[in-house]
């Protein structure tokens, strides 16, 4: 007969550390290192998006007599009581050239905590035709190798 049932409904794994520090049981990733940036890029995603509906389909203007409501949303109206011509855009001239510009920075930051292009510095030289020499590829993967040694290192003890 069945005493008791317990455990979790979903399979456990196991990954390895990147690094600790010495007063903690947990360790950090370069995915710790760089949350405040994946939580900006979002929030900056977000507003962009909202900025680029806004370009496409802008809230516009219009005489009150014909609604009550104002909406700011993409698409939206919003209704006066006066007006000298015809119905026009609410806000206009909006520009996303900063906006993207602030996306790529984040975007960079985030490629750069991960250590991306250190990563691929051979497949992106193979996709850029860049010739290098055998001592070259050599230097490149041991670059690597003392890099992720400490890491593995780290691995293998704890596991």
């Amino acid at each position: 007969r069945l005493l008791e049932e317990s455990g979790t409904s979903q399979q456990r794994f196991v990954t390895w550390r990147w690094r600790k520090n010495n007063d903690e049981w947990y360790g950090r990733s370069p995915a710790w290192d760089a949350f405040v940036d994946h939580m900006t890029a979002n929030q900056a995603a977000r507003t962009n998006l909202s900025a680029a509906h806004k370009m496409v389909e802008p809230p516009m203007i219009g005489l009150s007599s014909l609604r009550g409501a104002i909406r700011n949303a993409p698409g939206g109206w919003t209704w006066v009581n006066a007006m000298s011509e015809r119905p026009q855009p609410l806000v206009e001239n909006i520009q996303l050239p900063f906006g993207l510009e602030m996306q790529d920075r984040l975007d960079r930051k985030i490629r750069d905590h991960f250590h991306v292009d250190f990563f691929l510095m051979l497949s992106q030289a193979a996709m850029q035709k860049v010739e290098l020499t055998a001592t070259q590829v050599l230097e490149m993967s041991s670059e690597k190798a003392a890099v992720l040694g400490p890491r593995i290192g780290r691995m293998e003890t704890e596991a």
